[in-house]
């Protein structure tokens, strides 16, 4: 039983030293957005890229009423939000575009596959 219990411990111990690769990709899909309203009052959100061209989904109630907006990438480059694609206020749910320089890698290579069949 000991030896069983001590199996268990150190497969649970060793699991955040195998999550680390894909934690170090998943990082680079996480962005910062700053939301302005025409009286330019500052609302603060996270959102994340779904996709390699600059798609990005965050909430919809910190976009509501917002007539200008940018995000901050992982490396801390500040992009200008070019449009809101779609928002959805009964899933809580704002889809947008950013404009990058080059296709993200660790999104093209990791999260997005051609038999992935989900839409937003």
């Amino acid at each position: 039983m000991r030896k069983i219990i001590i199996f268990f411990l150190i497969i649970f111990s060793a699991e955040p030293i195998f999550a680390q690769k894909w934690l170090k990709k998943a990082r680079t899909a996480q962005v910062l957005i700053f939301a302005y309203d025409k009286s330019g009052n500052m609302k603060e959100t996270q959102g994340f890229l779904v996709d390699a061209n600059g798609t990005i989904l965050t909430d919809y109630d910190s976009m509501k009423g917002a007539t200008k907006a940018t995000a901050i990438d992982w490396k801390g480059v500040e992009r200008p939000i070019q449009c809101i694609l779609g928002a959805n206020s009964m899933y809580n749910i704002a889809k947008l575009k950013i404009e990058l320089e080059e296709k993200n890698k660790a999104m093209s290579e990791f999260f997005y596959h051609k038999s992935f069949k989900a839409w937003i």
